[in-house]
């Protein structure tokens, strides 16, 4: 136990300053913009150490996620829809509610894709962005980690019209959502574009790297020759790798059948050597007459319970090198919004987990440590910010 209140001393170290002072709130959203930023529940589903959540279906009804993880056990994420105007009325009915609460209960990482459909991008001024900022503290405030994934897949909804301006105006938007956020810890700022063939095309939209915490790209599997390399490398490569940020999958899925499976595996089955910045993913559990079926757990056959093993146990699989956070939010609920889909990938082995030796307990337990120290750091620089504030 020496050695490991030795670390957890060590780890508390780290977030003073030399003379004794709390990390500035710049240093701190540096600790936030790292590979090692983003921790997952300990208790949710994991692959291959990849963390396994959903977009429960919210077009058909309220769906509540218990249905999802009654059968696959507590998710990794929740993802959500917000369809907002300049007043954010329709914000609060879309995630407040009996959806915050059901997220609570879920013990998942709220994904929370704000998406100004009634306001123009360059609407979306300090006072619009300090609303969304209030929105979205109410998450907060009840413990929950979120991602904030505002206008995602701007570079498909703007060719659409489904959102409204250039490049630029998302850019301005995103720093102003950025700076009504930024003192809050529990708040990572979500860059996800929409599938391309062009990864080059994507840097027009970039806001900065001191703006974004976590990156990802939407895609969905259409064709057998979709593979998880065509879909994510590139981008990878490009967005996470390049600059250390988290990778999470905010959404994908496929309506053909015979790709369910294989596309639920290679998901999951990531090499962590070749994606070592690569967290999760969140399944598409939708059932769109427009579009198609995607689903995998809740429809007519549940390919989910094929592939992804430990399903039902809270510690399916091992703890992401992320490290995992104390579950401060309780696993048990959730639901989902409204969205569409387009585009992903192929085959590959589901790795299990061996039985851990001493020395993997020992160093799970010195991350549970480390975890729990940056959850209480979190709450003393929240504090702070809102002593400033003042």
């Amino acid at each position: 136990m020496k050695f490991i209140e030795t670390l957890a001393l060590g780890a508390l170290t780290l977030a003073i300053s030399a003379n004794g002072a709390p990390l500035a709130s710049q240093d701190w959203a540096l600790k936030k913009r790292n590979a090692a930023s983003l921790t997952l529940p300990a208790n949710c589903l994991k692959q291959n150490n990849i963390g396994v959540g959903w977009l429960p279906d919210d077009d058909n009804g309220y769906i509540s996620i218990d249905t999802i993880t009654n059968t696959t056990g507590p998710a990794c994420f929740y993802g959500l829809y917000s369809h907002f105007g300049a007043d954010l009325s329709v914000s609060n009915s879309d995630i407040l509610g009996d959806k915050l609460s059901d997220v609570k209960n879920s013990g998942a990482i709220a994904v929370l894709s704000m998406m100004p459909f009634s306001v123009s991008l360059s609407g979306v001024t300090t006072e619009v962005a300090a609303q969304v900022a209030l929105v979205v503290k109410e998450y907060t405030d009840q413990g929950i980690t979120v991602l904030l994934r505002f206008a995602h897949e701007f570079n498909y909804y703007t060719t659409s019209g489904m959102f409204h301006g250039t490049s630029t105006d998302f850019k301005t938007a995103w720093i102003n959502i950025y700076n009504a956020v930024k003192s809050n810890p529990k708040v990572k700022m979500f860059w996800s574009p929409n599938n391309t063939q062009n990864t080059g095309s994507l840097a027009e939209w970039w806001p900065g790297d001191d703006t974004v915490d976590v990156v990802g790209i939407d895609a969905y599997k259409t064709q057998s020759t979709d593979t998880f390399d065509s879909f994510y490398q590139e981008f990878y490569q490009a967005y996470s790798a390049s600059k250390n940020l988290p990778f999470v999958i905010a959404e994908t899925g496929t309506i053909n059948d015979s790709y369910k499976a294989e596309w639920l595996k290679e998901l999951a089955s990531q090499s962590q050597s070749k994606y070592s910045n690569y967290v999760g993913f969140s399944w598409f559990e939708y059932n769109k007459p427009s579009e198609g079926d995607f689903r995998v757990v809740t429809g007519p056959i549940d390919y989910a319970k094929q592939v992804l093993t430990g399903m039902g146990n809270n510690k399916a699989a091992s703890t992401k090198s992320y490290s995992t956070e104390s579950a401060s939010h309780s696993p048990t609920a959730t639901v989902g919004g409204n969205q569409g889909a387009k585009s992903t990938a192929a085959t590959s082995q589901t790795t299990t987990e061996t039985p851990p030796n001493s020395t993997a307990t020992a160093l799970k337990s010195i991350k549970d440590s480390i975890s729990s120290m940056q959850n209480a750091l979190e709450s003393i620089q929240s504090s702070i910010a809102k002593l400033e504030s003042k």
